[in-house]
Order: structure tokens, then C-alpha cells, then sequence
């Protein structure tokens, strides 16, 4: 019975020697007594040792043991492998956990959760540590402080690993409060150091990370912790950075990289040419800062910083993407990927995703990069680690995903929803970004003046920050909008400044800064720069698969071959720039293609290739129509589509306001064939004198025989049940109205 009660304790499966030990027998009375156990089948022999032959047999025994002897047998247990094998720290940690010996089960539980995590084994490092935290506290007194201090500095650093950033942030104050009960300054100031970094990075408050940090640099001072103040000049450059303060950002993170350099320490090295890579990143000086993050990355692999490594491969993505190096930036994020999925570290998988999904919508593929960012914002919920940058950041992108497909509506909710967290959060460089994206949108959709105001502010704050990536990007998409509105000069003055700067950065905004000069030229008819500049756009956003920008530039280029009359020269490049779109794209430049091709059709002569074109853009119209119903500008947007289908000859029908399109029965048909007619259900201003002198029922009747009148122009002969199903009301109502306007003389109804 005692063996049985010593092998229930024992960690399955558990070798004879082990048994033999803890049991305190001698070798000849354990044989006989478990060759008993084995033929009763309540034990068996594996290849390692013994085990029981049930889990239930085990639990069974473990539960029959009493509580008091239970303890003696994990206490004997860790004293013979304390002695034997320790190594075994994970046993050690359970066996004198379970023995209650508080000070011994705390050593172990520390080095076993050190163990764990440098495994990677982070839910098992967790558990440990929780154990660490509880024996701390129940030992009580400065070595109690001392463990707490100890366990809640390592379990917090675990849990930002995965993600859960409330709890590590709770360890850090844990931690900060044990050291202060300890008068231990330097200890204050590391603790401190851990909470600011933890609140400002993981939890997204910038500016009180900002503020822990410089609480935290005056502690480490007066502990003269030089490897500490270094640390914390890095975070207070990181912070400084995150608020667009490049400055002051680049001047702390220097400072920490000279101390951490004359101390020799290659951590502390990697992390400030990191976070300098960051900075460089922002005041656009690429080659600088994919120098500073190979470096970075160099010492991350060297000493084997698996967390580390990923993060530098995943900011190094961020970097490629911003030049435009799509496939580069896709290997980088993959990569980084596959190593934080290894490493289970979820709270790092947001970060990277939201990234492979951004790239997705610069290739203009919508549909794969909304799911990704899906993916995205699932890993951000699970994992805790929200903030106002990534909530921005998540809806900027899938913003501009919907906008690339079409989904007019979603797009700008997304977008709105974008600009207030960036606001919100007080992030200056995506608040650029943003209002720089939204502005190009409005712009597209007929809004130009609120395009102007967008951009006028965006390029004031981008001016303020000094960055000049937004600057570069804003001034060009200003000039095109002053140049739409009339004022000529002044936005070609904007856009050759923009393409001066661009010159100097990186080829994605050179192709932007050459397309928009290119539009405006051509709005002017000055048809030969118009011609140099789409040319060098197209090229370079083709080259870098910059799927929207490339339709646009391949639109404008085919429109400048056109009017200077080089009819095969503008087929090819409207073609290329068609073969982008993709068949679920509802994108305002596929319009644009699908009308300048109908054009070039109708001057060639290709009549039946001109209307089956013809056929498209009115498919395209009614299903833009039907998907904007909620589209706060549709009745700019579709005023838009109908300058732009006059200029260039095309005969669609576009809806006016009050105007929507209906299948209904076909006239001299079969009664059964179907045909699409636009009706035209609010007339506006007599409509409402009808209803404020008649009623409803006269208003209803008028729009009936409105109707009617529209359906035989179209060539319709709609049924009762489909004007009832049109006006939103019974089949009855509309055969009571028809009697009554017939008893009135209406012979039309």
C-alpha cells in the first residue's frame, strides 16, 4: 500500500531506482511488494520505469492518500532528486510545491518558470511563476518581497509575450510596490521601467509611457545604473518617436546607444539601433534606417533573441512596404510570422498580419486583404493588445480594402472610424495618412473642395512633424485638387514641389507625385509633359505591382495617347491597366477604363465591341447604384459619373436623385421576358406640393401614372404587383389608385 501511495505521487512514468529511494526501502522488500502491484494489474512496465495502468487507477489511489502523508511522500520525492537529479526542476517545483515548503518550493518554481520560458513554453512558465508569486507571499518579510519582486517581474514578462498586457502591467505595479517596501531604489526604477514600457508600447497610452519613463530615469540616476538609464533613454527615444517627436526621439535614442555601446552590451545595441531604424523610417531616410535594422537584426540572431528577431524582420516589412518593395516586404512579414507562430507569441501576430493585409490592398487585392485583416483584428482581440494606432491603423487599411472593391459605404464608416482613433490617440503621422487617403476618395467621388480641406490640413501637420514622406505624398494630391478646382497655378506649383522632394525618396512616391502631374498636365492639353510624366509613373508602379495606382496611371496615359490620336498605343495601356481589376472590383478607375474604351471603340469604328463596353458601364452603373443606397455623397458620386460619361460621349443612363433602376415585365413580349427601366420615384419639389396640397393617396397616384409613362419609353409593360413591390405597398392599393385615377379620365392607367 505504500508503494501503490508513493507511485500515485510520483510524475508518470517514474524509474525504479526513483521508487526505491523514496519509498526508504531496501531494494529486495520494494522488489517483492511491486512484482505484488504488477500482478495485480494495478501497475505496469513501460520502457522508461512503471506506470499505472489507468489514469483512473491513479486518481483513484492519489485521492485515497491522506492530505498529511501526501506531503511527506512529495517532501521525500524532492529530497531524492534534490539529490540525484537536479536537473529535474520542474518535478522539484511540483513535488515540494505539493509539500508545501514554501522558501525551497519558491527557488524551484522560479528556476523551473525560467526553464519553461526560455522553451517557449509560455503557459507552462506562467503557471510556475504563479506558484513563485503565492509562496512569496506566504513566507512573508523582506525575503518574501524579494520572491514577489522576482516572480512578478518574470510572470509579467511572459504574459506580454502572449499578449495578456492588463495582467503583465498588474505584475509590473506588483513588482514596483514589493521594491519600494524594499527601499531598493535601483529595483524601483527597473520596476517602473517594465510598467511605463508595458502601458505606453503594449497598452497604446504614448504619453504616459512617456512620463513612467522619465519618473523611472530619475530613479535609476540616483541608483547609478548605467545599463537602467540607458534602457530608459531607449524607451523615452521609443515614446518620443510614437508622438512624432523625431528629435527628440533620435537625441535619446543616440544617447542610450553610447552608453549601451561602452558597456558592451549587444542587447541594449540591438534595441536602440532598432527604435533609431523607426525614427529614420519616419523622416523618410530609408537607406539609414535599413541599415540600422540589419544591424539591429545581425545582434538579435546572434544572441539567439527569437521575439526580438521576429519583431526587426516584421518592422523591416513595414519598411519595404512604405518604398513600395512588395515582394521583399512579403518575405519579411512571412517570415517573421512563421517564427512568432512557433514561438506561440500571439500578442506579436496582430502586428505582423495587419501588415501582410495592408500589402494586399496596395496590390488591389480587396478580397484577400480583408480577411487577412480580419485575422488581424481577431489576434488584437484575443491577445488584449488594443489601442487607438492599431485600431486606426486596422480600419484605415480595411477602409481602403472596401474602397478598392467598391463598397463605397463601408469604406468611408472605416474611414471615419480611422481618423477619429488616430485623433483620439493624438498619432500625427497616421492622421496624415489617413486624411491624405480620404481626401484622394472624396476627391474621386466629385467632393473636391472637402478633398482640399482634408489635404490642406493633413500637409499643415505633416509640415509641423517634419515628415516629410506625408509631406511628399499630400502636396501632390493637393496640387491635383487646386488644379480640378481652377486654381492652375498654384497646384502645378504643388505638384513639381512634391515631384522635387519625391526625387530624393522613395520610387513609390515618385510614381504618384509623376501620375498626378500627369493628370494636370493633360487637364491643361499640355499633351506632351502630360506624356513624359504618365510614362515614368506607369512604369515604376507597374514594376513595384501597385495595383491602384497603376490603373490610374495606365487610365490617364491611355487618355493622353488618345487625344493625340495614337489609337493602338492607347488600347494596350487601357488594356494593362484593366488587367489589374478583377471581376468583383466595383472601383471608381474601373469605370473610368470601361468609358475610355468605349470611347476609343466608338472613333475606331468598332461598333459591336463599343456596345457590348456600352453594356458593362451600364452594369457597372446599376450595380454602383443599388450598393450605394447609404452613401452619404451618392448623389455627388453619381453626378460625377455623369460629367465624366458627357465628355466622353457615352450613352448610359446614370441616375438622378429620386431616380432608381427596376427589372420589370418587357412590353409585346411573352409576358414573361424582363427588362431594366430607370424610374424616376421623387420628383422633388412638385412631389412635395402635391403631398402638402392633395395628400398621400394623390401623390402615390401621380407617381403611378409617373411611372407608367417612364416604363412604355423604355419599351416595359410592368405588372400591378411590380409597381406595388416598387412603390412599397399591397398589389390591392395599386389596383384601388389605378380605378380611381381611371374614374378621374387618367386613360393612361
Amino acid at each position: 500500500r505504500k508503494l501503490l501511495d508513493i507511485a500515485a505521487v510520483l510524475h508518470e512514468p517514474f524509474d525504479y531506482d526513483f521508487w526505491v529511494q523514496t519509498a526508504g526501502w531496501d531494494d529486495e522488500t520494494v522488489l517483492t511488494h511491486s512484482n505484488s502491484l504488477l500482478q495485480r494489474q494495478l501497475l505496469v512496465e513501460v520502457p522508461a520505469g512503471y506506470r499505472f495502468a489507468h489514469e483512473l487507477i491513479r486518481q483513484v489511489a492519489y485521492d485515497q492518500v491522506n492530505p498529511i502523508k501526501r506531503c511527506d511522500i512529495h517532501r521525500q520525492a524532492g529530497e531524492v532528486l534534490r539529490q540525484n537529479q537536479p536537473e529535474r526542476v520542474e518535478e522539484l517545483a511540483h513535488h515540494f510545491h505539493h509539500a508545501c515548503d514554501a522558501k525551497t518550493a519558491l527557488q524551484y518554481a522560479l528556476e523551473a518558470g525560467s526553464k519553461a520560458d526560455q522553451l517557449y513554453a509560455s503557459q507552462s512558465a506562467v503557471d510556475f511563476y504563479t506558484w513563485a508569486l503565492a509562496w512569496a507571499q506566504e513566507i512573508g518579510g523582506d525575503a518574501g518581497k524579494l520572491g514577489i519582486y522576482q516572480a512578478a517581474e518574470k510572470r509579467g514578462q511572459v504574459l506580454r509575450i502572449l499578449g495578456d498586457n492588463v495582467r503583465a502591467s498588474e505584475d509590473f505595479e506588483a513588482m514596483f510596490t514589493a521594491a519600494e517596501s524594499l527601499q531598493d531604489i535601483g529595483k524601483m526604477a527597473k520596476a517602473k521601467r517594465l510598467f511605463g514600457w508595458c502601458v505606453g508600447d503594449r497598452l497604446g497610452d504614448r504619453e504616459r509611457g512617456l512620463v513612467e519613463a522619465q519618473r523611472a530615469l530619475e530613479l535609476a540616476i540616483q541608483a547609478d545604473d548605467k545599463q537602467l538609464i540607458a534602457f530608459l533613454y531607449r524607451d523615452m527615444g521609443a515614446f518620443h518617436n510614437m508622438l512624432g517627436q523625431y528629435s527628440q526621439s533620435i537625441e535619446a535614442l543616440n544617447s542610450a546607444l553610447e552608453i549601451f555601446h561602452d558597456l558592451g552590451d549587444q542587447i541594449g545595441q540591438a534595441s536602440c539601433l532598432q527604435f533609431l531604424a523607426v525614427g529614420y523610417h519616419f523622416i523618410s531616410q530609408y537607406e539609414r534606417s535599413l541599415q540600422h535594422y540589419q544591424q539591429a537584426l545581425n545582434l538579435w540572431r546572434k544572441n539567439e533573441r527569437m521575439v526580438e528577431t521576429a519583431n526587426t524582420l516584421c518592422d523591416i516589412g513595414y519598411l519595404l512596404l512604405s518604398q513600395g518593395l512588395l515582394t521583399s516586404a512579403l518575405e519579411a512579414l512571412q517570415e517573421s510570422k512563421h517564427i512568432f507562430e512557433g514561438i506561440n507569441a500571439r500578442g506579436f501576430l496582430g502586428w505582423v498580419t495587419l501588415g501582410i493585409g495592408a500589402l494586399h490592398r496596395y496590390k488591389l487585392q480587396g478580397t484577400e486583404s480583408l480577411v487577412v485583416l480580419k485575422q488581424s483584428l481577431t489576434y488584437a482581440q484575443e491577445t488584449k493588445k488594443i489601442s487607438p494606432f492599431t485600431d486606426s491603423l486596422l480600419a484605415l487599411h480595411r477602409g481602403m480594402a472596401l474602397w478598392g472593391l467598391g463598397h463605397f459605404v463601408d469604406s468611408f464608416d472605416s474611414l471615419d472610424q480611422s481618423l477619429v482613433q488616430a485623433r483620439k490617440g493624438n498619432i500625427p503621422t497616421l492622421i496624415v495618412g489617413i486624411l491624405g487617403d480620404y481626401g484622394r476618395c472624396l476627391r474621386q467621388v466629385g467632393e473636391v473642395e472637402k478633398s482640399l480641406e482634408y489635404h490642406r490640413e493633413a500637409l499643415a501637420l505633416a509640415q509641423k512633424i517634419d515628415f516629410q514622406d506625408g509631406v511628399v505624398r499630400v502636396l501632390s494630391e493637393l496640387g491635383l485638387g487646386l488644379v480640378l478646382t481652377g486654381s492652375v497655378e498654384e497646384g502645378l506649383k504643388r505638384l513639381n514641389e512634391a515631384l522635387e522632394l519625391a526625387r530624393t525618396m522613395t520610387s513609390w512616391k515618385l510614381a504618384v507625385a509623376y501620375i498626378n502631374l500627369a493628370e494636370a498636365y493633360f487637364i491643361q492639353r499640355n499633351c506632351e509633359l502630360a506624356l513624359t510624366m504618365a510614362r515614368s509613373g506607369v512604369e515604376i508602379a507597374a514594376s513595384l505591382e501597385l495595383g491602384e495606382l497603376a490603373i490610374w496611371g495606365y487610365l490617364i496615359l491611355g487618355d493622353i495617347l488618345l487625344e493625340i490620336e495614337k489609337p493602338d498605343d492607347c488600347q494596350d495601356a487601357l488594356e494593362k491597366g484593366l488587367a489589374f481589376v478583377r471581376k468583383e472590383h466595383l472601383a471608381l478607375a474601373q469605370f473610368r477604363l470601361l468609358l475610355s474604351l468605349e470611347r476609343l471603340s466608338r472613333l475606331q469604328r468598332k461598333s459591336q465591341r463599343a456596345l457590348s463596353l456600352c453594356h458593362h458601364l451600364q452594369d457597372f452603373i446599376e450595380r454602383l447604384h443599388a450598393s450605394t443606397q447609404n452613401f452619404q455623397y451618392r448623389n455627388r458620386l453619381m453626378d460625377e459619373l455623369r460629367r465624366l460619361s458627357l465628355l466622353a460621349g457615352a450613352k448610359i443612363i446614370i441616375p438622378a436623385q429620386g431616380q432608381k433602376f427596376e427589372t420589370v415585365r418587357k412590353a409585346q413580349g411573352d409576358g414573361t421576358s424582363k427588362i431594366r427601366i430607370l424610374w424616376t420615384f421623387d420628383a422633388g419639389s412638385p412631389d412635395e406640393l402635391i403631398l402638402e396640397q392633395d395628400g398621400k393617396v394623390a401623390l402615390r397616384q401621380t407617381r403611378i401614372l409617373r411611372l407608367l409613362e417612364a416604363a412604355a419609353q423604355q419599351g416595359a409593360d410592368p405588372t400591378q404587383e411590380e409597381i406595388a413591390s416598387a412603390l412599397g405597398v399591397s398589389a390591392r392599393t395599386i389596383r384601388s389608385d389605378i380605378r380611381a385615377i381611371g374614374q378621374h379620365g387618367g386613360n393612361r392607367a
